[in-house]
């Protein structure tokens, strides 16, 4: 179900969901992610500020056409397309522990890629649960680091 009211919403506004090639397109994100996300994205703030981090879940991808989503080589069942995904910025090793510790703790831990610059999550159940990394040069590293997170769940 689309969010129907985006006044819930205390991190995010919908314009940050929105495909590159639609405009108001991020009105079709799902209600029940949104809200997770925005949970996520209040926990990493609180965690962020114990050590000295300011964490803002800085949107790259949300909500995608069907042609914007084949522009970028996005995979043709993508949960981006039914506004059940976001990409998250990462900018360094710190606030990408306390991204993912965030999210697993509000159940959003169900499927997440791990990037070099990014974080992708969504909440798609018609998928199977998994974890991932996108190729990287420190992907074993990464990998080291979901395997820890998930026997983690109580770390924030």
């Amino acid at each position: 179900m689309k969010v129907q009211d985006w006044g819930q919403v205390k991190y995010f506004d919908a314009f940050e969901f929105d495909s590159p090639d639609l405009p108001g397109s991020g009105r079709e994100m799902d209600q029940e992610f949104i809200l997770l996300l925005d949970q996520a994205r209040e926990l990493a703030g609180e965690q962020g500020q114990l050590e000295g981090m300011k964490i803002v879940f800085s949107i790259t991808s949300g909500y995608r056409t069907e042609s914007h989503n084949k522009k970028i080589g996005g995979v043709s069942d993508s949960a981006h397309l039914t506004g059940n995904a976001a990409d998250i910025r990462v900018r360094n090793g710190k606030e990408r522990r306390i991204i993912l510790n965030s999210l697993i703790k509000v159940g959003l831990d169900k499927r997440i890629g791990i990037g070099q610059t990014f974080i992708h999550v969504d909440n798609d159940f018609n998928k199977p649960f998994s974890y991932w990394t996108y190729p990287v040069k420190s992907s074993n590293v990464v990998a080291n680091l979901i395997k820890g997170l998930i026997n983690k769940k109580e770390d924030i």
